[in-house]
């Protein structure tokens, strides 16, 4: 009887407290409660109301907690939390509220909360946060506010922040950013901005923001970037700005960013680079220039680009590659040009790129590729991925090289998708099928090397 008891006094005391990580926990997850009746200990560190159909949060439920740390009550439904519900626990430091029914955010919800350090608001449905809504939290380092309903923000709605490091705002409704709304978060290491429909970014937007490290502007409506409006982020690594509406990129949108290592200008309406726009950024490790308008890229466009290793082009309309245009791209190893017009490559377009691992040509207009594009001695240690899927080949002597036992150091990728577009019965050939007869190769052409053109 005595065993029994105690065992059941057990599972109440569980059911009340758990012990995680070394802190005491108030575990009232997955109970299908509508309201918070249950009360607090006093030495409780942590509050879990998690998963459950609560709707509102009073005023005076938190009191007495002096220990407390953290509020977790995501996957509510919760669509109100009363004036000063969490004033009588400043000493908490992380409030999560994602997943739930909130439209607004009143001045003095979180008020009282100087040590607060992280914020989860996402994916409610705020349309409204009032100004001041966070004025006592000055130790805030991560607010989440992404996945709602803003259209806009009050002015200096984020002007106590100072410590803020990490701020999310993607997937609302925003247009315009002016040039008050980031002014005092100095130490900002992060802003996440993708998915609203920005069409404006006023000049002295991000000036004070020299700490940023990642900034993400995708998704959104923009037509044009100010003049030197990113200069202020000597720090910036990671800039995101597909899925816009950019036409030009002048010299001056990034000339200030050394630190840059990530850039992505894809699925834009790009048109013209001009020739000196990558001039300071030697950082960079990626360019994500895919899916534009580009017809013509200026000879010296990559020129500074030592460190580049990833550079996209595909899905763009590109007809000739000159020999100058990769010549300094020493780093680079994966290089995307599929899905363009080009109809011919000169010979020594990538002979600098000895680091060069895999080339995509498909879907391009390409009849024949001459040996001299690969150099055994620059390119056999690395080159292994090689494609030209859907370009009209005329599978003849000119192609005799690639199937020579001493360029066995190419592999073409998928070269049962990889067809002949003639002659003659060769028409639809699989490339994997064919043989050096079939191509009518003469065997002295394989001694030949340098730059001449084999076949062609």
């Amino acid at each position: 009887m005595q065993k029994n008891t105690m065992g059941m006094l057990l599972i109440i005391l569980m059911s009340w407290f758990t012990l995680a990580n070394g802190y005491i926990t108030f575990d009232k997850r997955f109970m299908g409660l509508t309201s918070m009746n249950y009360s607090i200990p006093a030495d409780s560190e942590r509050v879990w109301y998690n998963d459950n159909d609560i709707l509102y949060v009073p005023v005076g439920y938190f009191v007495n907690l002096s220990s407390l740390r953290e509020i977790s009550m995501n996957d509510n439904k919760i669509l109100d939390i009363e004036d000063f519900a969490f004033s009588a626990v400043p000493s908490v430091v992380r409030i999560t509220l994602f997943n739930n029914r909130l439209t607004i955010i009143r001045k003095n919800i979180f008020s009282g909360l100087i040590y607060l350090n992280t914020l989860d608001l996402f994916t409610n449905e705020i349309h409204v946060i009032q100004a001041e809504s966070f004025i006592d939290n000055t130790a805030l380092i991560g607010l989440r506010l992404d996945f709602n309903r803003l259209q806009d923000l009050p002015e200096f709605i984020f002007s106590s922040l100072h410590n803020l490091k990490r701020l999310y705002l993607s997937s609302n409704k925003l247009s315009v950013i002016n040039n008050t709304l980031f002014s005092q978060l100095t130490n900002l290491e992060f802003l996440q901005l993708y998915s609203n429909e920005i069409h404006t970014i006023q000049l002295e937007t991000f000036i004070n923001n020299t700490a940023l490290v990642e900034l993400h502007l995708n998704y959104n409506k923009l037509t044009s970037l100010p003049e030197f409006i990113f200069s202020p982020l000597h720090h910036l690594q990671k800039l995101l700005l597909s899925y816009n509406k950019l036409s030009v990129i002048n010299n001056t949108s990034f000339s200030q960013l050394a630190n840059l290592q990530i850039l992505e200008l894809y699925k834009n309406e790009i048109h013209t680079i001009k020739s000196d726009t990558f001039i300071n950024n030697t950082d960079l490790v990626e360019l994500h220039l895919h899916y534009n308008a580009l017809k013509n890229l200026p000879k010296s466009l990559f020129s500074s680009l030592h460190n580049l290793k990833i550079l996209f082009l595909s899905n763009n309309k590109l007809s000739v590659i000159n020999n100058a245009l990769f010549s300094k791209l020493r780093q680079l190893e994966i290089l995307e040009l599929s899905n363009n017009e080009m109809h011919s490559i000169e010979c020594e377009s990538f002979k600098e790129n000895t680091a060069l691992t895999e080339l995509y040509l498909n879907d391009n207009s390409l009849q024949t590729l001459h040996r001299c594009i690969f150099d055994r001695q620059n390119h056999q240690d690395n080159f292994n991925r090689f494609s030209v899927t859907n370009n009209p080949l005329s599978c003849n002597e000119s192609l005799c090289w690639l199937k020579r036992p001493e360029c066995d150091w190419i592999t073409v990728l998928n070269p049962d998708f990889t067809h002949c577009a003639g002659p003659g019965d060769l028409d639809g050939r699989r490339w994997d099928q064919l043989t050096t007869n079939d191509l009518k190769c003469d065997d002295t052409q394989g001694k030949l090397h340098g730059g001449q053109h084999l076949g062609a």
